[in-house]
């Protein structure tokens, strides 16, 4: 069975989500518009802090597809987009 946390939102939080085997930290990404979302800088400051063994997803929420696109490449070199 795989587990997911998902809205994680500060590097203290994806360290021990990580540490107690977690397999993936999802981060709410986008510009604000909803609660918990953070911007591209600091999703990837969450993703840093996600210790070996557990992986970053990137969730996306905005209905503005060009933000999305362009995004998305970021979100991905940092481990992985859920769409």
């Amino acid at each position: 069975m795989l587990t997911q946390i998902d809205e994680v939102s500060t590097a203290e939080e994806a360290r021990a989500i990580s540490a107690i085997g977690v397999n993936h930290a999802g981060v709410l990404v986008g510009t604000g518009e909803f609660p918990r979302e953070l911007g591209m800088a600091a999703a990837g400051s969450v993703a840093a802090s996600i210790l070996p063994g557990s992986k970053f997803s990137a969730l996306f929420l905005a209905a503005d597809i060009v933000l999305v696109e362009a995004w998305a490449p970021a979100a991905l070199a940092q481990a992985g987009a859920h769409r």
